[in-house]
């Protein structure tokens, strides 16, 4: 979900959503590139709850096998995990409070803000 409105705008090919799942939300490929293109008219917030919902169910243990992992890593790499895991939980966050977000990309991470993040944690090992 992270890069959705990048991906259904760039090419078909790199959505791995399947049919049957946009199916069932009452959308398709071309549907999600013009609701990218701004396409107010496309919903995608059906499909925003289901994934949401689905991913929902990974989200405790995703929590646990990162702690784990944690305990296994350099100082660096644990900070940069946490740090990952805490901006993608923001936004998965973001997405669940506005599902229709995930189209014109209102809800996504801003990259420039994640990479100064990642150099500055980089600059600190």
């Amino acid at each position: 979900m992270r890069d959705l409105s990048d991906d259904a705008g760039r090419a078909d090919r790199l959505l791995t959503i399947p049919d049957c799942v946009l199916a069932a939300c009452g959308l398709d490929k071309p549907a999600l590139a013009r609701a990218s293109a701004g396409d107010r008219s496309v919903d995608v917030a059906p499909l925003s709850r289901a994934i949401v919902a689905h991913a929902d169910s990974f989200r405790a243990a995703s929590k646990i096998a990162i702690a784990d992992l944690s305990m296994h890593i350099g100082v660096r790499e644990r900070a940069v995990i946490e740090t990952l895991f805490v901006l993608y939980d923001a936004q998965f966050a973001a997405i669940g409070d506005r599902p229709d977000g995930i189209a014109d990309g209102s809800v996504a991470l801003d990259k420039a803000a994640i990479g100064a993040i990642l150099r500055r944690l980089d600059g600190a090992r």
